[in-house]
């Protein structure tokens, strides 16, 4: 929703633009749709183009059927174009992360399953199981190890006997 309100503001960014030039006699993005609707187009036309406009630029790398025609034109097609791009960088970094929290979460909970079954197997006293899994757990998050070894070389010496 927030990326839709960016493209809303500016698609009204870029009409006022075009508007802007058409007043003031200049070539604008406007004169496309001079050309296929005439010069009594409404607003909502003019909306939907420089939505379409702004979807286009923000989320893609263009399309080009709309484009900057002066240089107010194009200062506002750059600087959208970079707002566009930082949002690819945050979602990807964001995504990325997710994927990597998740894939570390899973190897926790495999280890932490073996030495519970570790710990069943050879029937270890309480204290020893709450000190392994803390030691699991602990190796786990801070260690960024995801060779599947075995649960006794994960372990320090004192534990393991």
């Amino acid at each position: 929703s927030f990326m839709l309100l960016t493209a809303h503001y500016c698609a009204c960014f870029f009409f006022a633009i075009g508007e802007y030039a058409l007043e003031r006699g200049q070539n604008a993005w406007i004169d496309v749709i001079i050309e296929e609707h005439g010069g009594n187009a409404s607003n909502i036309i003019k909306y939907s183009y420089s939505f379409y406009w702004a979807i286009v630029t923000l989320f893609t790398t263009g399309y080009g059927d709309i484009h900057a025609t002066n240089i107010y034109e194009q200062w506002t097609c750059s600087i959208c174009i970079l707002i566009g791009s930082c949002f690819f960088a945050y979602f990807i970094g964001a995504i990325t992360s997710f994927l990597s929290e998740h894939r570390t979460n899973e190897y926790e909970q495999e280890k932490v399953d073996e030495s519970l079954l570790f710990c069943a197997h050879y029937d270890l006293p309480k204290e020893l199981r709450h000190a392994m899994l803390t030691h699991v757990r602990y190796f786990c998050r801070y260690n960024y190890c995801f060779d599947p070894e075995t649960v006794m070389t994960m372990l320090p010496h004192y534990l393991q006997k």
